[in-house]
């Protein structure tokens, strides 16, 4: 087929010996693809069943438009129900794939026990990623984080800020169950 029509290899030498409409040739140019003549009439024939089929499904498509447009509020509903619902199963799943808890929220301190980085455990075995234990708000307010290249200073400030946005996002997090967090109205 070319361009939709039903054609026949030909090899160019021989394009004279069949009478038709050339569609198109080969990338090389040894040969080129002719309509029969005997062949145009069924074609076309074809065609307009294409178009005549294409503009049923179009009818049947406006019909169908056109009976869910009376019911747009219900559907809008159940949409709205169903992302909310996809949404809950998707952070559930992600709770029980990174084992994670829903840890204590108060207004004084922030305390993680046994932290995980949340990319980190997706990517890695949890045994093969390094806890975080961190407590700022109680005796102090301010944390200095210092050490060599690569010694994981970025690494705690990604744990930290992931989690935090987490919680306050309502995902359960990969700490354990008695760390504490207070919520911040800014995130930097």
């Amino acid at each position: 087929q070319r361009d939709g029509r039903f054609v026949i290899p030909v090899k160019v030498e021989n394009k004279r010996d069949v009478a038709g409409i050339i569609h198109s040739s080969s990338a090389t140019g040894a040969t080129v693809f002719i309509e029969p003549t005997e062949t145009i009439n069924l074609n076309n024939e074809i065609t307009e069943l294409h178009f005549e089929e294409k503009r049923e499904v179009e009818k049947i498509l406006r019909e169908l438009a056109q009976q869910l447009s009376a019911h747009l509020n219900e559907i809008k509903i159940n949409i709205n129900v169903l992302a909310e619902i996809d949404f809950l199963q998707a952070k559930a799943r992600y709770a029980i794939e990174t084992i994670s808890s829903k840890p204590l929220v108060n207004n004084t301190q922030l305390n993680l026990i046994n932290a995980y980085q949340p990319v980190l455990i997706q990517t890695h075995k949890r045994n093969e990623v390094v806890p975080l234990n961190l407590s700022i708000g109680s005796e102090y307010n301010t944390l200095v984080i210092s050490g060599p290249n690569a010694g994981g200073k970025t690494v705690v400030l990604k744990t930290v800020g992931l989690i935090q946005i987490m919680l306050q996002s309502g995902i359960l997090v990969p700490v354990n169950p008695e760390s504490e967090f207070r919520l911040f109205k800014n995130i930097f």
